[in-house]
């Protein structure tokens, strides 16, 4: 009550109060109105100014960021683009090469390189070869090697003097084949594929291999199969 009283007592006695006084007080009074009404139209826009720096500043990130992703996923985009393309160039080297080792069979055939002859069939009736040898043989157990297939395989051996290099030169090789019409499986590098793979395993059967076959790619383009396997790993043929 007597706070009450007290103010009420201010503002009555205002009236009696002398001119003088009265002006004091009221130019102190808009004094502080204008000094609270500053005040508060400054921080407004105060709040403003930096609701929109921020932003600006926000759209100045994201704009730099997408223009850094889209060169990041230019820059890989080329380079994948020369991978593959020196992949696809010793692919098609080395498929010339093996046609070049058609084209002498009758000499390389022999075994005077390698003999074929030596290959081993294992508890599951598929046939492989010696560890120590540079490659991996590979005849499923659905097939009888005939004088044919060792005759084609002791031609494949003659691989040995091509792909480890190509490998050696390309790291990201992780591993390079040749498969023959009669099934069988030249594999770099020597992995033992006989005792890794299912005993009646038939390559011919794969994507990577049909996909080139003449009714499917009757222009012998170089070719790739979709990405599989854990890794994502892609297979190209020839």
């Amino acid at each position: 009550m007597k706070k009450l009283f007290s103010k009420f007592f201010v503002i009555f006695r205002f009236r009696d109060y002398s001119l003088r006084i009265k002006f004091l007080v009221s130019i102190m009074l808009v004094s502080i109105l204008s000094v609270a009404i500053i005040g508060y139209f400054s921080y407004s826009r105060i709040q403003q100014f930096q609701s929109s720096l921020a932003g600006e500043f926000q759209t100045t990130v994201q704009q730099q960021s997408r223009q850094q992703l889209n060169d990041t996923a230019r820059t890989e985009a080329n380079r994948a683009d020369q991978l593959l393309l020196a992949l696809s160039t010793h692919v098609e080297a080395l498929a010339s090469y093996r046609s070049s080792l058609y084209s002498r069979s009758s000499m390389l055939q022999t075994d005077s390189y390698w003999d074929g002859t030596q290959i081993i069939q294992l508890a599951g009736g598929q046939y492989g070869n010696s560890k120590s040898d540079i490659a991996s043989i590979f005849i499923p157990n659905t097939m009888s090697p005939n004088e044919s297939m060792i005759a084609d395989l002791n031609t494949s051996a003659y691989l040995d003097f091509a792909v480890p290099g190509v490998m050696k030169s390309n790291q990201t090789i992780i591993a390079m084949y040749f498969i023959s019409k009669e099934g069988a499986t030249t594999y770099y590098p020597n992995i033992s594929l006989a005792e890794n793979v299912p005993a009646d395993f038939d390559a011919r059967t794969q994507s990577f291999y049909t996909i080139t076959t003449p009714e499917n790619n009757p222009e012998r383009k170089t070719v790739w199969t979709q990405p599989f396997g854990a890794r994502s790993d892609g297979i190209i043929g020839f």
